[in-house]
């Protein structure tokens, strides 16, 4: 849905500063569609939507049962394909989706519990962050997806791109590796010892990528430095990634700050 605040955005960028409707409603994360409707409204109106009336899910009825059995002992805990196998029995009609993405989210919710983020609230107030937005930073610096931020959160993953948009533009960031790396840096002080001794596994230029990748740099930024090309980098840092057995920017970062302490 639209609101009153992107809409004074979309007609400043289009009107204003000349920007097209498509890298207007990129930036905005709206549709097309969306930004040409309310473009030529001949006045102007603040979006006003009905009131959803929240109707009872397939699953609703068979939740405490899926609680219950995800809570269940070592001996007693099901997976998700027997979970739904019972529901069946049970006469559930819903599909084998609905119960795995509903598993996957109470797991996510459980095993990894709401991030403190008044702590961090002091190192991020001066970039006008919001509480909603030092959450979704948090959850970004610790390794999670869109996707998952939306199920910890409750909120959907459209959301959360926006949430991760409004972020880069007001700490004045323009890439993926750089948002990690500045939301890593609120949660992490450098120079751990674990981090240090896998990093030892690491190959001189590989450890020199990953210094420069904990730093924000981008790959064609680090390619230049290093005067190699970004394929290259693509791969030492791929090579990092499986000398120290992590999956994903974040994790890498997280072991990088081991070697940016020590340079």
């Amino acid at each position: 849905m639209i609101n009153a605040q992107t809409l004074l955005e979309l007609r400043h960028l289009v009107l204003r500063d000349g920007a097209s409707v498509r890298a207007a409603s990129r930036q905005l994360c709206i549709s097309r569609n969306t930004a040409k409707r309310w473009l030529s409204a001949p006045e102007w109106v603040e979006p006003r939507y009905p009131q959803r009336i929240a109707k009872p899910g397939l699953l609703d009825a068979y939740k405490d049962h899926l609680v219950l059995w995800l809570k269940g002992g070592e001996h007693d805990r099901r997976s998700i394909g027997t979970c739904f196998e019972c529901l069946r029995a049970m006469g559930f009609p819903g599909s084998r989706s609905l119960v795995y993405h509903y598993c996957r989210s109470w797991k996510l919710q459980h095993h990894n519990p709401s991030p403190v983020v008044d702590d961090l609230a002091l190192s991020w107030s001066g970039k006008g962050l919001t509480a909603r937005e030092r959450e979704v930073l948090t959850w970004i610096g610790r390794g999670r997806s869109c996707r998952d931020i939306a199920m910890l959160m409750g909120i959907a993953p459209l959301t959360v791109r926006k949430h991760r948009c409004n972020i880069l533009g007001k700490v004045g960031l323009h890439s993926t590796a750089q948002l990690v790396a500045f939301a890593i840096s609120g949660l992490l002080q450098p120079g751990g010892k674990q981090d240090r001794l896998a990093l030892s596994r690491l190959s001189t230029r590989e450890r020199q990528v990953v210094a420069l990748l904990a730093k924000g740099m981008t790959s064609k930024e680090i390619a230049r430095c290093l005067d190699i090309s970004p394929a290259t980098v693509r791969k030492h840092r791929e090579n990092a990634m499986k000398s120290i057995r992590v999956h994903g920017m974040a994790s890498l970062i997280w072991h990088a700050y081991g070697v940016v302490g020590a340079t």
